[in-house]
């Protein structure tokens, strides 16, 4: 997770497995796409309070540094039962430590690279004995003006008009009140301001958008020998603007959000659980092409069950989630997971799915659809794991099938006779297909190797044709691709690590052209070194080696060879 510390949350999850990252090119646009869903479909959640915009119901992935981050949990698979609206395909859940060391624990993080990247990250953690501190700040820069070849045969150009300057800052704070209270508060402050780059039909650019965004989540939390509760409050501002000169057109746009949700939990006895929650929340949105301020109201209540045994554990949910101006939807989910003999272990999970519109699928004039329904689904799953027979050698592997069916799938069309597209409920989506990870590590005096290697299927098709864009009944969804793997090789020391990756993504279908498959390799050294109370760390990283001309959306094209250079330095006083 070090390295990734240089990048963006899209980068990050890319290069772990399991998602697709649809990127418009360096540091533009990227979002999710996980077992065949849309962007919409997967839901981000930072220290328990959901992110995702209430007007497009999309996160940006590329406004996401890593270094502002102590952990990121990615889950494949619908849980909408555990996460709500949105958890369709998945959820990925942003972490920050919330205590520390007692001293003073500083950070300094030092990134250049290929086409004018410059990364500074700054890290201050302070622990007493009750209460700790982390200040993080995080600077990047970037001209993105890598060469590319507009057709081949054509001479390269080098892109123009795609700068990116990021500034964030992140506050914890952790009070431990006494042994069975605790208070923990998150400030997330960030702006980010970006040329957009012309497409590849596109003779030249101007157009910029500038996002600024205040998050704040406050966690009160009690435990007790058989019983836990508390209560989180979230508020969340952002505001985007969109600017291109050359049409006349600006287009800012802003909302709030803000968030109460009380929960606990109950141990009866050593074998059964029962947690709880109820929450509300409250979206308002402005835009110059809604009529009026856009408000909408959501309340849920969630309760699940756990049974455990020493090898047998099942969960299951309950929630019922109710969001003016739609009724209030039931939506259960249950999961196992058995200990089998030796080192396997057995996973089920089966649950409903639910979306609700976004304020622009409502809102939006010209084309806003005021009678837009949910989209609701279910999802079933089964996984085979095997886990390392021992911790010196040993192979571990995952075996997933999932299956998938969404119905009033929301989608932006050109209704017949009409000038402009509108949402509506076109689609009944079936995303089905399987996941096989396998690796094996040698630990010895020597070093440790890691050899692994992991192929995702994913057939995600429309049963319902759509006219324009023209969707042909049983077609591969735009931006999926079936195939995709990841093999890769790590050796390390104490001293050295040394990695090598290779992905390899398969052909998919864009709006207008066909995108075909695509690899790209990566290498990256790592020496550290440690003195005392202090910590270094030097990497040289190169990106895409063998140099690949590729697309992952139509028209906008990706860097080529690319290198870094970083140096992060850290101790504890």
């Amino acid at each position: 997770f070090a390295h990734a510390a240089f990048g963006h949350l899209g980068d990050a999850l890319q290069n772990s497995g399991g998602v697709f990252v649809r990127s418009y090119g360096a540091g533009s646009l990227a979002t999710l796409s996980v077992r065949g869903g849309s962007t919409a479909q997967t839901a981000l959640v930072w220290n328990g309070l959901p992110l995702q915009t209430p007007m497009v119901g999309v996160q940006d992935m590329a406004l996401v540094p890593v270094f502002l981050l102590d952990g990121v949990a990615m889950q494949p698979g619908g849980s909408s039962s555990a996460w709500g609206s949105g958890a369709v395909s998945g959820e990925v859940q942003l972490q920050n430590n919330h205590g520390a060391e007692e001293g003073f624990s500083p950070r300094v993080l030092i990134g250049l690279g290929s086409f004018g990247q410059k990364q500074v990250g700054v890290s201050l953690g302070y622990g007493r004995k009750k209460w700790s501190s982390h200040s993080k700040f995080w600077h990047h820069v970037a001209n993105n003006d890598f060469p590319y070849r507009p057709h081949p045969g054509l001479p390269e150009i080098r892109l123009a008009h795609a700068a990116l300057r990021q500034t964030a800052f992140l506050q914890s704070l952790h009070w431990q009140i006494n042994n069975r209270h605790q208070l923990t508060g998150h400030v997330w402050w960030q702006q980010t301001d970006r040329q957009l780059p012309p497409t590849l039909v596109q003779n030249q650019s101007i157009a910029t958008q500038a996002d600024s965004s205040l998050r704040q989540v406050l966690t009160w939390q009690a435990q007790h020998a058989r019983a836990g509760y508390g209560a989180r409050a979230g508020f969340i501002h952002e505001r985007i603007t969109y600017r291109d000169a050359l049409i006349q057109l600006e287009a800012p746009s802003r909302f709030d959000v803000g968030s109460l949700e009380i929960f606990g939990h109950w141990q009866f006895s050593d074998n059964h659980r029962l947690s709880a929650l109820v929450s509300s929340g409250l979206a308002t949105a402005y835009s110059k092409n809604y009529t009026q301020p856009a408000v909408q109201w959501r309340h849920s209540l969630w309760a699940g069950w756990l049974f455990k045994t020493q090898r047998l554990q099942t969960q299951a949910d309950m929630r019922f989630e109710q969001a003016q101006p739609y009724a209030m939807l039931p939506v259960p989910g249950i999961g196992a997971t058995y200990q089998a003999a030796g080192f396997w272990i057995l996973k089920a999970f089966a649950g409903r799915l639910y979306r609700l519109p976004t304020l622009n699928d409502r809102y939006w004039i010209p084309g806003g659809n005021a009678l837009i329904k949910p989209e609701t689904g279910w999802n079933t799953e089964m996984s085979i794991v095997r886990l390392p027979s021992t911790a010196q050698a040993g192979w571990s592997g995952r075996f997933t099938v999932h299956n998938r069916i969404v119905r009033d799938w929301i989608m932006w069309a050109l209704p017949q006779g009409q000038s402009f597209f509108s949402p509506s409920n076109l689609g009944l989506v079936h995303s089905r297909g399987f996941e096989l990870q396998s690796g094996y590590t040698l630990r010895r005096q020597s070093g440790h190797y890691h050899v692994q290697a992991s192929y995702q299927y994913t057939l995600a098709t429309n049963l319902v044709a759509v006219k324009n864009p023209r969707i042909d009944k049983g077609s591969q969804l735009f931006y999926v691709p079936k195939h995709q793997a990841i093999g890769r090789f790590s050796y390390r020391t104490k001293s050295i690590d040394v990695l090598f990756q290779h992905n390899l993504v398969g052909a998919t279908d864009g709006l207008l052209d066909a995108l075909p498959r695509y690899h790209i390799g990566m290498i990256r050294a790592t020496a550290m070194h440690a003195v005392g109370v202090h910590r270094l760390r030097f990497f040289l990283q190169a990106d895409n080696v063998f140099n690949t001309p590729y697309q992952v959306m139509e028209r906008r094209p990706m860097p080529g060879r690319a290198f870094r250079v970083g140096l992060d330095w850290g101790g504890h006083f």
